[in-house]
């Protein structure tokens, strides 16, 4: 047996030539779509065989970032081959939750085949799949917010560009959202409403667009808050950070508590209005990452119980070293 690039050509009765139909493929974020792929076998499989591609891929979380059917063992798709087949196929379908912020590029090449098959020199026996990355790729430093075209009306408006809205519990009025504080400047997350009841929980988190920390030296978070109304043994607010979150993976994404922030929260006096500045936390701890920043409401009703944080001119920027 001689052996080629590929691997070993099989015996002179190899004749079924196996190719890739499908060429190199492209598909972007914002529209991701399992691609299938297509072998040629040409002339027909003579026997029952098998084709062995091996897949590598390049990007953040490139190894997870896709599925395939059939599966990958040890980096390898193995497809079954009937007698008489003159086709061989297998998806990639991309984990949207799993895609970072670069691009990802999946080579693909036949490297192995059964009996009665055969792949050999280069022409054919390589295909690949680039997923081309749309998603905001960050905000460079300083990163600035101060709220002055705010526009959220009732939870019906927009939230500036980058910001998200997460609703892990809504109470069943639907009074808890970020909206513009119509007393204050900057926003603010209120559950009260008088046909509101105790118990009538809610969650929501305020997300900031990514902001790069990759080449940061000592990066602080600084920000205006105010809360009103505390209520008794219950957390109202909460400031976490992930250095993963990519718009997509929110339920599996790391959110760590960034604790010198709750605890500034909460030595705000609660019994006036009073927006206080928090200023050059310290974010070192994330230097070469891209974060996302949650600013986390909790109301243990929708009457009663339930309490005002506000929020104003936010900023992540190089600090004091």
């Amino acid at each position: 047996m001689a052996c080629c690039i590929t691997g070993c050509e099989k015996e002179e009765d190899a004749v079924g030539v196996v190719t890739f139909l499908t060429k190199d493929q492209v598909i972007r974020t914002d529209n991701l779509i399992p691609v299938t792929f297509d072998l040629n076998i040409d002339p027909p499989a003579p026997v029952a065989s098998f084709i062995v591609i091996y897949i590598s891929s390049t990007g953040d979380y490139a190894g997870t970032a896709f599925t395939s059917s059939p599966g990958i063992a040890g980096g390898k798709i193995e497809l079954h081959v009937n007698a008489g087949d003159k086709r061989a196929s297998f998806t990639i379908t991309p984990v949207e939750e799993r895609i970072g912020y670069s691009n990802i590029v999946i080579d693909l090449e036949i490297t192995d085949t059964g009996e009665g098959l055969y792949a050999g020199g280069l022409t054919g026996v390589y295909s690949s799949l680039t997923i081309i990355n749309t998603k905001d790729q960050g905000r460079s430093l300083p990163f600035i917010e101060n709220f002055d075209d705010c526009d959220l009306e009732g939870g019906s408006g927009s939230l500036p560009a980058g910001w998200e809205e997460v609703v892990i519990q809504q109470n069943s009025l639907g009074t808890g959202h970020w909206v513009c504080s119509p007393a204050f400047e900057g926003i603010e997350c209120n559950a009260f409403s008088m046909e509101g009841g105790t118990g009538d929980s809610c969650e929501i988190w305020l997300l900031t667009p990514p902001v790069i920390l990759s080449d940061a030296i000592h990066p602080t978070l600084t920000f205006n808050t105010d809360r009103r109304f505390e209520t008794n043994d219950f957390q109202e607010y909460d400031i976490r950070i992930s250095p993963d979150y990519n718009g997509a993976n929110f339920y599996i994404a790391s959110w760590e508590v960034f604790a010198p922030a709750v605890s500034a929260i909460e030595a705000n006096d609660p019994e006036r209005d009073n927006y206080e500045t928090i200023s050059d936390l310290d974010l070192s701890a994330y230097n070469g990452e891209v974060v996302t920043i949650a600013f986390i409401y909790y109301a243990e009703g929708s009457k009663l119980s339930s309490t005002i944080f506000r929020l104003d001119n936010i900023k992540i920027a190089e600090g004091p070293v």
